[in-house]
């Protein structure tokens, strides 16, 4: 069984020494913390909920790493968070279950083998589709199997859900399952190949079509509107009450509003960069990312009307949707990193380098918790800090307060090398 990665002086304990050399070497200091949100809450799935939002409850400005676990090989699939409790799959271990305080391993389904696409979890059932093709219920709580249901091979997008409903998309097949029974409500297939996740809303399934074109389906499969967007489509469709946005675009990038109901053009937004993962969507506003050579452009727009609120530059290049509470703004980088930006303005307010050898996963956020999965294998959580020290290797560290503290973090460093 695994378990957490931690030194024979854990972080935690660094912090905790550090904050007290800090104030022992002030007369005057006292250290603080931004307390957690006291409200439980969950990340069901990727982007937080079968729209695609990306909205959090509440995210630390400033993080530092609580516990590392060890999946053991290459994840893409997001982490999933409820009951306690992260999921994560991915190549050839199946599905682990993380005690989300403490990082110990709780069960684990290795035979499902690999898990290519994010799970979703609705009340105490995860829906994990394997690379096998099979769309699998499994207990949240102790991890067993329950109905399993055919879809294709391959998966590479993550599952949606919502009203009782399970979609998972794969190849050229859409296929909508009920949560419950694994009865197939009803499926389409595409002529092309579809490689990016559907959202819904209220029954509602919006999904590219592999051709250029977003699509709405209905009750019982049928197609209820289909628009003809420019250029091929990247990323995973946001959908809200009033608009749907998506972007396409082969170099340079255009952001479509479209209307729920009808599939109209409300708006269009052009960026000089590709425009790789979805936005997030929140209080009135939309974030979008575009890729630039050496790094990413972040956009605000008004939801509405698709005007300019402010755009920022950051050096990190970004390529899964951020997350957004409406004062901040998460986002992975594919260099390992943790950046957080005022949502209001744009401004960087702290970056966590989280690992060296492989980039993140979209973020997922829960209880003021940030859950971040890597390509080398590694599970991490990290939670809020006061203040931010740029000690190398350690990112942001929290209420260190003066020289004391840094002391103890670089002879921490040096015993770690020795």
């Amino acid at each position: 069984m695994s378990t957490p990665v931690t030194n024979h002086l854990s972080r935690r304990s660094v912090l905790a020494c550090a904050t007290g050399a800090a104030l022992a070497s002030t007369s005057t200091g006292r250290a603080t913390a931004t307390a957690a949100s006291s409200t439980s809450s969950t990340w069901r799935q990727q982007q937080a909920d079968s729209r695609n939002t990306g909205t959090a409850e509440t995210i630390p400005q400033r993080f530092a790493t609580d516990w590392s676990f060890e999946y053991g090989d290459p994840m893409i699939a997001s982490p999933i968070v409820g009951h306690g409790s992260v999921y994560v799959g991915g190549d050839n271990r199946g599905v682990v279950s993380i005690d989300a305080t403490s990082g110990e391993e709780e069960w684990r389904v290795p035979e499902l083998g690999t898990i290519g696409a994010t799970p979703a979890l609705v009340g105490s059932t995860l829906f994990v589709q394997t690379f096998e093709g099979d769309l699998v219920a499994v207990d949240a709580n102790d991890g067993t199997l329950g109905w399993r249901v055919d879809t294709s091979p391959r998966p590479k997008t993550s599952l949606v859900a919502d009203g009782g409903m399970v979609v998972a998309l794969s190849g050229h097949r859409l296929v909508s399952v009920d949560a419950e029974a694994g009865d197939v409500l009803w499926s389409h297939e595409f002529d092309n190949h579809v490689g990016n996740a559907p959202a819904m809303l209220n029954g509602a399934v919006f999904v590219d079509d592999g051709n250029g074109h977003l699509v709405r389906f209905d009750d019982g499969g049928s197609e209820t509107w289909r628009t003809e967007l420019v250029g091929p489509i990247r990323h995973a469709p946001t959908a809200t009450s009033d608009h749907v946005f998506i972007g396409s675009g082969a170099t340079a990038g255009r952001l479509f509003a479209l209307d729920t109901d009808t599939g109209a053009v409300s708006w269009t937004a052009d960026f000089e960069g590709q425009l790789t993962p979805s936005p997030a969507v929140d209080d009135g506003r939309i974030y979008v990312f575009a890729r630039r050579e050496s790094g990413s452009t972040l956009t605000c727009l008004d939801a509405d009307a698709g005007t300019e609120q402010w755009s920022t530059d950051i050096d990190h290049q970004v390529d899964v949707s951020p997350v957004v509470d409406g004062t901040t703004l998460l986002a992975s980088t594919v260099s390992g990193k943790l950046v957080s930006l005022d949502a209001d303005t744009g401004d960087v307010r702290a970056t966590e380098g989280v690992t060296d050898e492989g980039r993140l996963s979209a973020p997922a956020v829960a209880d003021g918790t940030v859950y971040v999965t890597s390509t080398n294998g590694g599970v991490n959580a990290l939670s809020a800090s006061e203040s931010a020290v740029d000690v190398p290797g350690f990112g942001p560290l929290a209420a260190l307060g003066g020289l004391g503290g840094y002391a103890l973090i670089k002879q921490f460093q040096s015993d770690e090398t020795s």
